[in-house]
């Protein structure tokens, strides 16, 4: 499992139910070989990898920070 934090981001109602996985796309994972790694969203907690891994991870993502932006949230507004 690949977890992110349980909290909510900006306590944004239509972001509250996705947590903050959703702003995370995408999410691009490999395995310590670099052969990459299919995840499932498991909703506000985060991802299930598609396989059993052992060993390091890498994971590349971008956080899209817009819908908090749009709210004037203090820590993404320039």
């Amino acid at each position: 499992m690949l977890s992110m934090a349980e909290s909510r981001p900006g306590d944004a109602p239509d972001l509250a139910d996705a947590g903050w996985p959703a702003l995370v796309q995408p999410l691009r994972v490999t395995d310590a070989d670099g052969h990459a790694v299919a995840v499932t969203s498991v909703g506000p907690t985060g991802w299930k990898p598609a396989r059993s891994i052992s060993g390091p991870l890498t994971l590349r993502y971008e956080v899209d920070y817009a819908p908090l932006a749009a709210r004037g949230w203090q820590s993404v507004v320039p």
